[in-house]
This record gives C-alpha cells, structure tokens and sequence, in this order.
C-alpha cells in the first residue's frame, strides 16, 4: 500500500507497488496534482524509520479514461526514484485468471480513507473483508453503469469510502495473495448496503503489460 499526497502533504488515493518503480492506482487519482508516494506508512501522521517518500517521474492514464461515467479507471505511476523492498514495502501480485474468484468469494480491501460519510481520514491504516459480486447482480444496484472492466465486491455492510480510491480489492488462494480490482466508484454516500465497484485488473492486463514494456 502506498498513499498519494497532493500539495500540503494531504493524503488524497491511495495505491500500490507492482514492482520497485511503480505504482497501479486509479486514473480518476490523477484529477488532482499528485505530488509524491509514501510508502512503508501506516500512521498518516507518523513519520517512522520505515517510511520511503517517492518522487513521480511519470503519469500514465489509460488512454480510453473517463469519469462520467468511469470506464477504464486505471494508471500507472513510475517512480523517479525505485522504491527499497523491505518487510513493511513490498510488491503486490496482479491477479492473471479472474476464474479463481468466483462471486461470493470473500476479498479484502484497504485504505486510509473516510470511516464514514462525511468524515475524515481514518490517520491509520484499515481493512475490511466484501464479498465478490456477480456482474448480474450487482447491476441491480448499478444498472447498465456496470461494464465488463469492473467487478464489484461488498454490499454486507462495509466497504469503500471517500480518499480510499485507487486502493487495492485482494483475493487469496493457495495462500497467495492477487489484486483483482482497484478501487473506483460506488455510493456517493458510502452506503455499505450497496456493492462497491472496481477496476478489473484482469481486463487491463494488456496495457498494464504495455506501458511497463515500452517505458
């Protein structure tokens, strides 16, 4: 996990390493100026021995990125300065068959964002478990609004709010860890009877792969 700061050191998305030099997070992040990446942070307000600030070298925004409505929420960060492996940072594996995670299955996100609507954020870093949800069903809640790069989790009771975005939706299997969504959308007012809505990793693996290979 990492945290974008905007200008005044405010935690504004949240993100993740997929290698020593960048960061996958969501592209609507970009709407403000992301200034640097924290790293090794689970206090906002602590600046322990283990935390790494990271410079941006480069922004790269899925080229077909929208936000009304959000389609192709996804970019990627390269860092200026690689990121120190260490045993608070290091990198996170990218789900390759989104058949192992059936809906149902219950995955976990995280992220320093708002506890509830209205809020503010949570100064440590927290976790919740949602259950995967079926495209079908979760366009009961969302209508045609849900498009085959989104996957969708929640709607027990928690789940994403306010400056969580960009965050990672993690599933397990075989004792393996993979990020199978980003976080995107959802209730505007957090409303954590409805499933949230993330980027499927799965459906952008291509330019994932592309930009990591031409840069």
């Amino acid at each position: 996990m990492v945290s974008l700061r905007i200008p005044g050191d405010v935690h504004s998305c949240a993100g993740v390493l997929i290698s020593e030099e960048w960061v996958l997070t969501a592209a609507h992040c970009m709407l403000e100026p992301v200034e640097k990446v924290v790293a090794g942070v689970f206090n906002l307000n602590a600046n322990g021995q283990n935390v790494q600030v990271l410079t941006i070298a480069q922004a790269f925004v899925h080229p077909n990125a929208s936000v009304i409505p959000v389609h192709d929420d996804i970019a990627l960060l390269k860092l200026a300065t690689p990121a120190l492996f260490t045993d608070e940072v290091s990198a996170l594996c990218l789900a390759c068959d989104e058949a192992d995670f059936p809906p149902g299955t219950a995955c976990v996100i995280t992220g320093w964002g708002h506890r509830h609507y209205n809020t503010e954020n949570s100064p440590t870093l927290r976790q919740a478990v949602l259950p995967l949800v079926s495209t079908p069903d979760c366009r009961k809640y969302w209508g045609d609004d849900i498009t085959d790069d989104m996957i969708c989790a929640g709607g027990n009771g928690t789940g994403p709010c306010m400056n969580d975005s960009g965050g990672p939706l993690v599933c397990e299997k075989g004792g393996v860890w993979t990020q199978v969504g980003i976080v995107s959308w959802g209730s505007r007012e957090c409303d954590a009877s409805m499933p949230a809505v993330f980027t499927r990793i799965t459906a952008h693996l291509p330019w994932v792969k592309q930009t990591l290979a031409e840069n």
